[in-house]
């Protein structure tokens, strides 16, 4: 500042302290705060302690990183959560296991269930294949992705039937299919014998000859109290499948191809009636398949 006084140039002065002429004009412009080390960044959306407290949350309830900002109600995004922890080695992002594991009385019930029916021939041409299938308005079952603490068991898919949605029923056999089936809400006991006793006792012996059997598959509405009473006069033509058994219902391969169309990208519908439209038109294109 003194030779500043004496009238010297920044050119000046940089000759003789032998300092460029950028540093001495950034001194002279605010002399009190030179050096001062500033930040220009903005603070951080989450401190060291939430962090800690994300991480603990996560662990203890394995929630996605959108129902944790819910949950605490940060103003962080939800981008910042998820990279937040990413950073934790313990948890890792995956989706909701679909299938329940398989225990050892579940695999043996299966081999015996396969050894008693390993010398079927054309018994399986009578079998009447059905299921139920459920549609949501606002997209498919699953697909649920959630931070997993790899200490814990995975989360399983718990297929909870709630409004804004209808179940579609299908029956067929090697010889002859029947018409889709619209039901309302959830299918309990009383509407699956509601569907068999009006859909399937009629026609069965049509589509599944005089020998029809109908498998079950250990849904909730199969193995009720109710259903079981009601079946026990015909209790011969059900095919009582082992619990937690490998799917092999051939009517999922035309449902595998239909739910992914009917919710193609991203797709969502407003009413039940575009819904079943849509569904009933993709499965007769994907039974022509």
């Amino acid at each position: 500042m003194t030779f500043k006084k004496e009238g010297k140039s920044v050119a000046a002065i940089s000759r003789v302290i032998l300092r460029s002429r950028h540093v001495i004009a950034d001194f002279m412009k605010d002399p009190q705060n030179y050096g001062t080390k500033s930040s220009h960044r903005r603070p951080k959306a989450l401190s060291t302690q939430d962090h800690r407290w994300l991480q603990r949350l996560v662990r203890k309830q394995q929630i996605s990183a959108s129902a944790t900002k819910h949950t605490v109600g940060t103003p962080a995004a939800c981008q910042t959560i998820s990279n937040n922890l990413k950073n934790c080695f313990h948890l890792k992002r995956q989706s909701t296991t679909l299938k329940l594991p398989l225990y050892s009385q579940h695999k043996e019930a299966h081999l015996e269930f396969a050894k008693e029916h390993m010398a079927w021939t054309n018994a399986g041409n009578n079998i009447i294949f059905s299921n139920e299938r459920k549609f949501n308005l606002d997209g498919p079952n699953g697909w649920n992705f959630y931070w997993h603490d790899l200490h814990n068991e995975p989360n399983y898919l718990s297929f909870v039937q709630e409004g804004n949605s209808t179940m579609v029923s299908k029956a067929f056999t090697s010889n002859r299919e029947e018409k889709l089936v619209f039901i309302n809400g959830h299918v309990n006991g009383a509407k699956y014998q509601e569907l068999v006793e009006n859909h399937l006792l009629p026609y069965g012996h049509i589509i599944g000859g005089s020998n029809w059997t109908l498998p079950q598959d250990n849904a909730p509405c199969h193995p009720s109290q109710s259903t079981v009473e009601w079946f026990q006069p015909t209790n011969d033509r059900v095919l009582k499948c082992p619990s937690r058994s490998l799917n092999l219902n051939t009517i999922e391969n035309p449902w595998g191809i239909t739910v992914p169309a009917v919710y193609a990208n991203g797709g969502q519908f407003e009413d039940l009636h575009n819904l079943r439209g849509q569904s009933a038109e993709l499965y007769e294109s994907s039974w022509i398949r």
